[in-house]
């Protein structure tokens, strides 16, 4: 009986003892994009020129930043094909924002 109390009683000790502090670094979400189809450009070669500094908007603080997960996603997909040209991957907008729950009570979800 004694056994059985102490098996029960094993997680919720367990759970006392974790912290309230979440980890002081967070693996990244996205491990890269070569798992989507790759496109495929007409060009010889494809520049990734850095984004311009009011280009990129955060509206809490994270630990990815747009402009470069873009800049990874373009660099991981674009394949230039061709003989001649060169293209550029822009990044004219760059933005993270938190999205908030979408129902109105937690109840209605």
């Amino acid at each position: 009986m004694l056994k059985r109390r102490i098996l029960l009683g094993l997680p919720f000790g367990l759970l006392a003892c974790a912290g309230g502090e979440e980890p002081a670094f967070l693996p990244p979400l996205v491990t890269g994009y070569r798992h989507l189809t790759p496109l495929r450009l007409n060009v010889l070669e494809v520049e990734f020129p850095d984004a311009a500094a009011h280009a990129v908007s955060v509206s809490e603080p994270t630990a990815l930043r747009p402009e470069v997960e873009m800049r990874r996603m373009g660099q991981e997909r674009l394949v230039p094909v061709g003989t001649t040209g060169t293209a550029r991957f822009l990044i004219i907008r760059a933005r993270f924002t938190r999205a908030g729950h979408s129902c109105a009570t937690q109840d209605a979800c």
